[in-house]
């Protein structure tokens, strides 16, 4: 019997893209698959629009903003409840290739010292260019994409371990997680799915980056305005709170290179930006986690 593989969306203020994704999931050759939609505490109709469009899809609604931590815990422990053997974290802004999901299950099955498996992720608008085909954690600390940028050639098609799988699109093996626990809410977003790759990691298990998964991203479709300070400080406070629990002895050394990066903002013009830097490294120095006001 193939294992119960449960796939979930996390939507907030999003229906159109979680309804693309729905209809890209229904390709899937896996068969054993259970899909579940979080609604994230949504502003707008999101709930009626996918209820109508897809009553066939169960929807959990988390009554608040939880972040995409808290967003998928909720779905990740009904699941658990529920026997799942692996459950797939998937951005609702993405579209799947119909053997996304049985790649990563083989590639698992084949390798029971691997504990989780990411796909090769494209751009949605360039197909043929590559935002993710494995990562790692820089010197100076932030995670970095390989291949991002790059024509979606041969250099990047080999089943291999990597130290770092994007939130994207990222299946786990829920015995791991029933060893390392879950995703830290407290991230709320970004460094969320980074945390948890370490903890993996550091419990004996191997992440594997599999190729043979392809999927399509709608980079930026999932913050709305796009880019922003908002989003600066979450990566400032959040990096932060991820080496300073993980990896204590390099901690000084990136709390540097995010003072670098504020004052090079500054230097280049770039008020908001720096501004916003320097705030993220404040609340964390405070100890202010979850949302951060006017983004949640």
């Amino acid at each position: 019997m193939a294992a119960k593989a449960y796939v979930i969306l996390v939507n907030w203020n999003g229906w159109a893209d979680t309804l693309a994704c729905l209809d890209s999931l229904d390709r899937l050759t896996y068969s054993e698959t259970t899909v579940l939609v979080v609604d994230n505490g949504s502003g707008d109709d999101s709930v009626a629009r996918i209820h109508a469009a897809r009553p066939d899809v169960r929807l959990l609604e988390s009554g608040a903003n939880l972040g995409f931590a808290g967003g998928n815990n909720i779905a990740i422990r009904a699941a658990l409840d529920e026997g799942a053997d692996y459950v797939w974290l998937l951005n609702n802004d993405t579209v799947v290739e119909p053997d996304a999901l049985t790649a990563l299950v083989d590639a698992l099955e084949a390798d029971p010292a691997a504990g989780a498996a990411g796909s090769k992720i494209t751009y949605f608008d360039r197909p043929g260019v590559l935002w993710y085909a494995g990562g790692d954690f820089t010197p100076q600390g932030p995670v970095r994409h390989r291949g991002i940028d790059e024509p979606d050639a041969d250099a990047y098609d080999t089943t291999e371990e990597t130290g770092f799988i994007t939130g994207c699109s990222l299946l786990l093996r829920t015995s791991v997680l029933a060893k390392v626990g879950m995703m830290r809410d407290e991230y709320f977003l970004y460094w969320e799915e980074a945390d948890l790759d370490w903890r993996i990691r550091a419990t004996g298990y191997r992440l594997l980056y599999v190729p043979g998964s392809v999927v399509r991203h709608k980079v930026g479709a999932s913050l709305g305005q796009g880019w922003g300070p908002a989003q600066t400080k979450y990566l400032a406070r959040n990096m932060l709170h991820f080496y300073r629990l993980n990896r204590p002895d390099r901690f000084a050394q990136v709390l540097a290179h995010e003072l670098w990066v504020g004052a090079k903002h500054a230097l280049r013009g770039r008020w908001a930006l720096a501004v916003a830097t320097f705030a993220g490294i404040w609340l964390f120095a405070r100890g202010r986690f979850g949302p951060i006001e006017g983004r949640s």
